[in-house]
Order: structure tokens, then C-alpha cells, then sequence
């Protein structure tokens, strides 16, 4: 996943498992992450622990 540096990335179901972990990866190399869910509360938990390691996410 190199050369994802300022990249605008949506990830749909990103709530929990493997979207979550390619969210938090996609966010470990640089890029804004938007995270999609039918699970709000779990998208939303995925974007607070991205932004607090550093990252950008909502």
C-alpha cells in the first residue's frame, strides 16, 4: 500500500474486521480515510482510533 500519501479513500464497511484494519492501514500510510457503515457507532470508534494514532479520518 505505497504511494497512498494524501489520497481521499472511502471505505465501505469499515466499522469492524478486515474494513477496519485496511481503514487503519489506509490511514498508517497517509491517506484521509472515510469510513462507511450500517454500523454508525462502529465506523465512528474505527475514524477515533485512527485520529488518535495521527491520522484523518471521519
Amino acid at each position: 500500500m505505497r504511494g497512498l500519501a494524501n489520497q481521499s479513500i472511502v471505505v465501505c464497511g469499515g466499522a469492524t474486521g478486515i474494513g477496519a484494519a485496511t481503514a487503519e492501514r489506509l490511514a498508517e500510510e497517509g491517506s484521509r480515510v472515510l469510513i462507511g457503515d450500517v454500523n454508525a457507532a462502529g465506523a465512528e470508534a474505527t475514524a477515533k482510533r485512527i485520529t488518535a494514532a495521527g491520522g484523518t479520518a471521519v
